[in-house]
């Protein structure tokens, strides 16, 4: 057996693996299009990928902090107004700043111990945003905040809060003036803050209000008791407690707020005494407005005020009723005679002068407010002993009411307006004067004096409530003068008027308190005070 092999010399084998080798060498070196074009198509996407999960990590970052710094800012606010809403005395919306002129616009306004502390909260710029600051006065100082924080750094640009009043309040304009936070059933803050479109509402009930109140001030009553306005140029003796009168100012904070800025406008004289367990505060820097004499004044020292200010300066005064349908009364004659008077306008004014029991209603149906408008043309008269009963509903005595020889008059829930604006500052409006006895109803009423005098005497006997829609206001003097030839309200002769639930609000006039008369009422407003006689004052 033959065997064949093939012989391949030594040389051609070196080439051999030496080709086999370079083939080697330049697959390693280089790329085909193929693979570039993928790699070429590949890469951008997956760096694009990338690029996208961080960009949305960042925004969910960015987006998260902004959320999470919106949602620590909306628990601050809430905080600080939730508590200075709840415990404010009085608040108000207008856009300048109450504490800080001119440092923004202010979104709320709230003031605490008798108008001692504001507080304001105000929109401010920061930076290309908008921030909330939290601003507070003391004492008289309303330009210089004595503190300032911001409790929120991302607030919507024109930021506003509402101020929802009660029902039974007449007159709501916090935008035009401080309001008593009794008659404020809630205050609403609606917050977008633009950094994360984060939304939140805030609703606050001030403590001021319950709705037993209806909008009337309760103890602890949330403004001063005895406030007098002083509108008089000096020298002004702005109150004046003469012979053996007592002056006693409780409830509330029991202070005494004299506007004044003249030197010694209080006077107290004889044996009388004014007795304010929360002191005096004067308008005037030097604090030299009160001459004690030989009378006496308890109390703490007179302290100083330049932000004294009539609390009901925004309060609107009742509609006058239009021009009704003529109307009459009729008359019922069953062992005694009652007669019924209809709702409408009276030419002549009924004739109220024996022992006939007159009724003011709808002869058909009782009254309301609202529903029973009586207009008298001219004076009516009510005298002898005869019962008059006014009925719920809204009453104009153009010409006054007059009472007289121990008349009893009875007053439904409702408004009372004694003359008009044209009437001679001497002519009476409204007069009781022979032991007369007036009795208000526990609802409220509101006499509202629009024009002439006012004169209780004679041991007349006057009690009224306040009306929860007027803040508890039972007399309200719109025609109030200073003169003293002519006191414009005046109390004397043993008269009583009680308006312990109600007060007397006389911004522009003087009250007279005179031969041993007694007034009571929750608060007294007026321009300025006499007493004299041994009469006496209780306030609060």
């Amino acid at each position: 057996m033959s065997t064949t092999s093939e012989f391949r010399p030594q040389s051609a084998k070196r080439s051999w693996v030496s080709a086999r080798a370079a083939r080697r060498r330049g697959e390693d070196q280089g790329f085909t299009l193929v693979e570039l074009l993928i790699v070429s198509l590949v890469v951008p996407i997956v760096i694009g990928a990338l690029a996208l999960g961080l960009m949305a990590i960042f925004r969910v970052q960015t987006a998260t902090a902004n959320r999470i710094t919106d949602s620590a800012d909306a628990e601050i606010v809430s905080a600080n107004v939730s508590r200075d809403v709840q415990s404010a005395e009085r608040i108000t919306t207008t856009t300048t700043p109450s504490c800080g002129a001119n440092l923004g616009t202010q979104v709320l306004g709230l003031s605490y111990n008798g108008s001692k502390t504001l507080v304001s909260y105000v929109d401010t710029t920061s930076g290309n945003s908008y921030a909330l600051a939290r601003r507070v006065c003391t004492g008289s100082n309303t330009t210089t905040p004595v503190s300032t924080a911001i409790v929120s750094h991302d607030s919507p640009k024109a930021l506003t809060a509402t101020v929802n009043c009660a029902v039974t309040i007449a007159y709501c304009a916090p935008n035009l003036g401080w309001l008593l936070t009794a008659g404020v059933s809630s205050v609403v803050v609606s917050v977008t803050e633009p950094g994360a479109n984060y939304t939140y509402n805030l609703t606050v009930v001030p403590r001021a209000w319950t709705p037993v109140s209806g909008g009337m001030p309760v103890d602890p009553f949330p403004i001063v008791p005895l406030q007098l306005t002083n509108t008089a140029a000096c020298p002004q003796s702005v109150l004046t407690d003469a012979g053996s009168s007592i002056i006693n100012v409780a409830g509330g904070s029991g202070t005494i707020n004299l506007f004044s800025s003249c030197a010694s406008t209080v006077k107290i004289t004889g044996s009388s005494q004014i007795n304010a367990s929360g002191g005096i505060v004067t308008g005037n820097s030097s604090l030299n407005s009160i001459a004690t004499g030989s009378g006496y004044l308890a109390g703490p020292p007179q302290s100083y005020s330049s932000s004294l200010s009539d609390p009901f300066a925004s309060l609107k005064a009742p509609a006058m009723p239009s021009t009704a349908t003529k109307s009459s009364c009729t008359t019922v004659t069953s062992g005694s005679s009652t007669v019924t008077c209809n709702p409408g306008e009276y030419a002549t004014s009924p004739a109220l002068t024996n022992s006939a029991k007159t009724i003011f209603q709808n002869s058909t149906a009782n009254c309301t407010p609202s529903t029973c408008t009586f207009i008298f043309d001219a004076a009516v008269n009510i005298t002898g002993a005869t019962t008059t009963t006014f009925g719920a509903g809204t009453y104009w005595f153009k010409g006054g009411l007059n009472l007289s020889n121990s008349a009893v008059v009875n007053f439904g829930t409702g408004t009372y307006i004694m003359g008009t604006s044209s009437m001679s500052a001497s002519t009476n409006s409204f007069t009781a004067t022979g032991a007369e006895v007036l009795n208000g109803d526990s609802a409220g009423n509101l006499f509202y004096i629009a024009g002439g005098v006012v004169n209780i005497g004679n041991s007349a006997h006057v009690s009224l409530s306040g009306l929860s829609s007027y803040y508890g206001t039972s007399i309200w003097d719109a025609a109030g003068t200073t003169s003293t030839s002519t006191p414009q309200l005046t109390l004397s002769g043993d008269a009583c008027v009680s308006s312990a639930y109600g007060g007397i609000y006389d911004p522009s006039g003087l009250l007279t308190v005179a031969n041993s008369g007694n007034l009571s009422a929750a608060f007294v407003i007026a321009d300025s005070l006499v007493l004299t006689g041994a009469s006496q004052l209780n306030v609060g």
